[in-house]
């Protein structure tokens, strides 16, 4: 089920901004104005209502020492007391949070109150179904410093991890590991060793283990990061090569004929090497000699006149043979 929160508005007084009101919505409606622009000269108040806003919106102020609570006092009054109001809509329900600041000591108060199931109670109170919305994380996201909206569309600079941590309350994971690993060793320390020397032991042994885990978080985290600058620069590489490629429309046509050219020029190689493998079976094109010895040998074989059959059972014995009868090693290929 879709929940639709809207903010409808704000008030201040006693702040270091001029009291003012501000009605994002038509009066008795909880439909807001397409578009709002609120315009303040330099030095009027624009970071203390931004502040005020993330402070009441996420009851982060109760975290406030007595210092930073004072910062919001106007220098030039002796105002004692401060507030700032922020309505809300949800779906057709008014929902009001008051941020109450006591200058004098130095401490805050939130009240809270609904239109739909209680009137006003002392407290930072969000309804249930919007509670995991309204906290310093997830608000700081969607109220943020205009000046610094640059920096949303900078990939570099881009919080969609943190939307997600808030969004899902992710970060309870890690405070639920903290709170285990805390009890841990609270019985670790309070849990009873046979000697000293063991206990002593066992604490130097959990320290070095800490300090190695430690450590490796940090690789890890550098690595990370070294990973994420070295995935924009292979991004910016990518992007420069395109843009360099698009200056020219000729490169592309010329790299792909280049490309074919070389294709054809390989085929060209591979039909050259099995011609020249072919003709390699041929001794007497390889040796320019070989021919001009064979022949030599046929007139010197019809010079002595011997019979056929005394002719052939020679070559015959010496295919056979494992040596020439000039002493040489005979070396047969798979065709003969």
């Amino acid at each position: 089920m879709s929940l639709q929160l809207t903010l409808l508005g704000w008030s201040a007084s006693g702040l270091r901004c001029p009291d003012h009101q501000v009605h994002l919505c038509p009066e008795n409606s909880t439909t807001p104005y397409p578009v709002t622009l609120v315009q303040m000269p330099n030095g009027t108040g624009k970071t203390t209502t931004l502040n005020m806003l993330r402070a009441t919106l996420s009851g982060a102020a109760r975290e406030w020492n007595s210092q930073k609570i004072r910062e919001f006092q106007r220098s030039s009054d002796s105002t004692q007391s401060g507030q700032f109001v922020v309505r809300l809509g949800m779906d057709d329900n008014l929902l009001t949070f008051e941020l109450n600041l006591d200058f004098i000591q130095g401490k805050v108060a939130y009240r809270t109150s609904s239109s739909h199931s209680y009137g006003i109670r002392d407290g930072f109170l969000p309804p249930r179904d919007i509670k995991k919305f309204l906290n310093p994380e997830f608000v700081n996201l969607f109220v943020f410093d205009g000046e610094l909206a640059n920096t949303l569309l900078d990939p570099k600079q881009t919080r969609a991890r943190d939307a997600i941590d808030s969004l899902f309350q992710l970060s309870l994971l890690e405070k639920a590991a903290n709170y285990f690993q805390d009890n841990w060793e609270r019985h670790a320390q309070n849990s009873s060793s046979k000697s000293t020397q063991g206990l002593t032991r066992r604490r130097n042994n959990l320290n070095r283990l800490k300090t190695k885990r430690d450590k490796i978080k940090r690789e890890r985290d550098a690595l990370q990061i070294q990973q994420s600058q070295l995935k924009l620069g292979i991004q910016d590489a990518e992007r420069d090569y395109d843009q360099a490629l698009g200056k020219d429309q000729n490169i592309g046509t010329r790299l792909k004929t280049i490309k074919v050219q070389l294709d054809q020029a390989e085929k060209v190689v591979e039909r050259e090497v099995e011609k020249t493998t072919e003709k390699m079976r041929d001794p007497q094109r390889i040796i320019p000699g070989l021919a001009a010895s064979l022949i030599n040998l046929k007139a010197n074989l019809d010079r002595l006149k011997l019979p056929t059959s005394t002719s052939k059972e020679f070559f015959e014995e010496l295919a056979e043979a494992q040596e020439c009868v000039c002493g040489r090693q005979m070396v047969w290929t798979p065709d003969g």
